[in-house]
């Protein structure tokens, strides 16, 4: 049990925030033994969960007290931050954005406390670079840095001299099928797409226009728009990406048929961007793209492609439009059921009914918001998972709860000292130990 437990009050607790806008409430401890506080520290920040590498960023922080506590005694601490401008709260497939409200008393000689509430995040214009917004602490190389950093890409490049014409023959066959060969039957093309920012359920219009040099059939001229989410885990050589549409339209502007050399083929069209689109967003391992791909499709030559990036922002009605209501509403009876079977679990006085319960619970996902404290060896149970992974040690503050987390290898396990949330499975309970054994899903 820690020293102190920490609870976190917001004053209108049920509201949708805007990004950047300011926010109120209250910490609430309560300490179990006298204690000398260090700092006493509330921020708003986010972070990513899913398939790839965690990315987060501080929105405020504010030291709301230091100084010494007393065993038995309440104290309240009121806070005004505001919540990070960007990226929004965001729940895909792949990735989801995820904002909190959390504070930390770090204590000495004692595990700091700590406790987090969600709160849903929207905005309605995305940053001109669609970067996000954190704060860092400058650093740099330093001179000397910057010399032998020189030094080291010398080396390199007088050492690997020898590529330089096998990366330019690449080159020059990539353009040659990707460029020159499409060009000999289409001839130059001209495009025009805009407006290239727009906003959910906006819509974008386009030109393509060319004359052939020569007669040719095509089996089509298309359009292609596409948003997907793509994700990064690891690094280096077990850097993995995982990538997964959210959203496609195919769009013909000219099926078969044989053009005519010296003919002008001229086309105007209009994409509908769906009112629901995911934003673009451009984190460090995390990005959610919107493309266009423009095609020429030549039978038995190298077709003719272009593609553009598009930025679509959120709409004005992105807090309310996207579902994330539904989303936190659903959340809400989750986090109840999960209490109710957390009430089965603990009650049971007998290893039989408590094999009961959870056989009945066994295929049921929890929505869940985690502290990760550290690393652990797998636990003694007879119910642990037979694929490789890790093991980490969690704790629910909110219901001074201690879980052993797995963590496949097929999901990327969340930093030690960090707040995740994410759905789990129950595996097992050890009561002697009061310890909840659970899988991470994602």
């Amino acid at each position: 049990m820690a020293a102190c437990n920490l609870k976190i009050q917001l004053d209108e607790p049920k509201k949708i925030r805007v990004g950047g806008e300011v926010l109120t409430g209250t910490v609430i401890v309560r300490c179990d033994k006298d204690t000398n506080c260090k700092g006493l520290t509330v921020c708003t920040r986010w972070t990513t969960h899913g398939r790839g590498n965690v990315d987060s960023g501080l929105g405020a922080e504010e030291v709301v007290f230091q100084g010494a506590w007393q065993a038995g005694q309440e104290y309240k601490y009121g806070f005004k931050l505001a919540t990070a401008s960007w990226p929004p709260t965001y729940f895909g497939t792949y990735l989801n954005v995820s904002h909190y409200v959390e504070a930390r008393a770090k204590l000495a000689w004692a595990t700091d406390p700590k406790a987090s509430v969600e709160i849903p995040v929207v905005v309605t214009t995305s940053p001109a670079d669609v970067q996000p917004s954190r704060k860092q602490s400058a650093s740099g190389c330093g001179p000397i840095g910057w010399v032998l950093l020189g030094l080291i890409l010398l080396v390199f490049a007088v050492a690997f001299l020898w590529l330089i014409p096998i990366i330019a023959v690449v080159a020059v066959i990539v353009w040659f099928f990707k460029s020159f060969l499409p060009k000999q039957m289409t001839g130059s093309i001209e495009t025009k797409l805009e407006p290239r920012r727009v906003k959910a359920g906006g819509v974008v219009r386009g030109h393509l226009s060319f004359t052939p040099k020569r007669s040719v059939n095509i089996n089509s001229i298309q359009y292609k728009f596409t948003g997907a989410e793509n994700c990064s885990s690891g690094s280096g050589s077990n850097r993995k990406s995982h990538k997964i549409e959210l959203s496609q339209q195919v769009g013909e502007l000219a099926g078969t048929q044989r053009l005519t050399a010296g003919q002008l083929q001229s086309f105007d069209f209009e994409i509908k961007v769906p009112a629901n689109a995911a934003p673009s967003m451009k984190l460090i391992d995390n990005e959610v793209v919107w493309t266009v791909e423009l095609r020429v499709d030549i039978p038995k030559w190298p077709d003719w492609t272009e593609t553009f990036t598009m930025i679509v922002e959120p709409s004005e009605q992105a807090g309310v439009e996207s579902g994330r209501l539904e989303a936190d509403q659903a959340r809400s009876a989750d986090e109840e059921w999960f209490d109710q079977v957390l009430e089965q679990l603990q009650g049971s006085t007998d290893a039989d009914r408590l094999s009961l319960v959870l056989v009945a619970i066994r295929e049921h996902e929890f929505r869940v918001t985690f502290e990760i404290e550290a690393e652990l060896i797998a636990p003694k149970t007879n119910h642990l998972p037979e694929e490789p992974g890790v093991w980490l040690e969690t704790y629910d503050n909110d219901r001074d709860l201690y879980v052993a987390l797995f963590v496949p290898n097929t999901l990327v396990a969340p930093p030690v000292k960090t707040t995740w949330s994410g759905r789990i499975g129950v595996l097992d309970y050890i009561s002697q130990d009061e310890l909840l054994i659970a899988r991470m899903l994602g």
